[in-house]
């Protein structure tokens, strides 16, 4: 079980929730990011809206942190 990533503040949160995917992407591949602190950034804002809109009835985020956890442990980073 990978332990949930702890140190994303609320303000980085937000800032990391209305990242556009070309952004986010640039930010994890020069490593300002890293791929478990957008995971929880992403899993923290879907716990708190799909309550009222119901868009994912089936939660994988375990396996989201494994595969997280194993491209940090791999550095394997996406570049271009």
């Amino acid at each position: 079980m990978i332990k949930k990533y702890e140190t994303v503040s609320k303000t980085n949160e937000i800032e990391l929730i209305n990242l556009t995917a070309t952004e986010a992407v640039e930010k994890l591949r020069t490593k300002e990011i890293s791929p478990l602190e957008l995971l929880e950034a992403s899993i923290n804002r879907i716990v708190t809206v799909d309550k009222d809109i119901n868009a994912l009835p089936i939660r994988r985020f375990e396996r989201a942190r494994q595969i997280a956890y194993s491209w940090e442990q791999k550095k394997h980073i996406i570049n271009r």
